[in-house]
């Protein structure tokens, strides 16, 4: 895996140095640049930038001017570094979508480990090892989740999405259900929601402060890839099939020891997948790519399941 490129903005290079020693300590690639309008071209140059470290005084484009221009096209983490410690200026950069504010002079340790927090908050591969990469994910107006995630009638201890209830999107947005739309034999084929914009995952407002009991997993249906999803199980559903005497060990045969799933809905990031590639599907289990995958349609097998606690509950 890539190292993630981290971009630092600072017209002093004592500065510059000093952030991408400790930075570099952590594994990270540092990119360096003096002034906005360099930053504006390394930036454009590089295209998979994982965050900004970005001084506000800067001659030719100052810190304010860089933000403005970046949020017209992209949502990478900034961290803004400043000696001004007015709180005008504060405001003004969060207004500005900034995710983090330090006031100079600050501790490099602490910078690194504000920019690791920012990392594992917005959308990295792996929340233990901010290093192991960075990818977008799509969001759209129609999304795609488990049907076992909402409920119309739900128990009390449901915490999933169900009319009137507040759930989060994993990295996203806060979501409501409104009401559901079914076919002709009541069965639920569309789920109405609201969102709230101000309550994206580690943006820092208020709102994506805000505590909920559920949080879902979910694939945007303008970006999503189908594949074609193995579940294997227990071969068989006795610990001993061979140990009964009087029992032909094939009457223990799990029938449901391999099931097949068509038209399963992916991220789009999937179709770089190759045979033996392994994931982790949050709160499904851990799968692997099947040798059986070809460039038009993915097949991917699962290899451990992971306990579903509702499930288990309504047992």
């Amino acid at each position: 895996m890539d190292k993630l490129k981290i971009l630092v903005v600072d017209d002093e290079s004592r500065m510059r140095k000093l952030v991408k020693d400790f930075l570099e300590k952590k594994n990270f690639h540092v990119l360096e640049a003096g002034d906005g309008e360099e930053a504006m071209d390394i930036f454009y140059e590089e295209k998979d930038i994982a965050l900004l470290i970005l001084d506000v005084m800067m001659p030719k484009m100052d810190g304010w001017e860089v933000c403005r221009e970046i949020r017209k096209n992209s949502k990478v983490p900034i961290i803004m570094l400043t000696a001004r410690g007015d709180e005008r200026d504060e405001l003004l950069g969060f207004d500005l979508g900034v995710d983090e504010y330090i006031s100079k002079p600050f501790s490099p340790k602490i910078l690194v480990a504000r920019v690791e927090a920012i990392l594992r908050r917005t959308g990295q591969n792996n929340p233990e090892d901010v290093n192991a990469g960075v990818r977008k994910v799509a969001f759209a107006r129609e999304l795609f989740i488990e049907r076992d995630d909402f409920m119309e009638d739900a128990p009390k201890k449901f915490f999933r999405l169900t009319p009137g209830q507040e759930v989060r999107l994993k990295g996203a947005y806060i979501i409501k259900c409104t009401g559901v739309d079914k076919d002709a034999g009541g069965n639920i084929t569309l789920i109405h929601c609201t969102y709230d914009p101000e309550s994206r995952s580690g943006s820092g407002t208020e709102a994506s402060n805000r505590k909920v009991k559920g949080t879902l997993h979910w694939v945007a249906a303008t970006d999503a890839i189908e594949a074609e999803v193995r579940l294997y199980d227990r071969l068989f559903k006795d610990e001993d099939p061979a140990g009964h005497k009087e029992v032909d060990f094939k009457e223990f045969i799990n029938e449901d020891s391999l099931r097949v799933l068509k038209g399963c809905k992916l991220e789009s990031s999937m179709r770089r997948a190759k045979p033996g590639d392994r994931f982790q599907f949050q709160r499904l289990g851990y799968f692997c790519v099947d040798p059986d995958s070809t460039d038009g349609q993915l097949v991917i097998n699962r290899t451990v399941s992971l306990k579903d606690t509702w499930q288990k509950m309504n047992k």
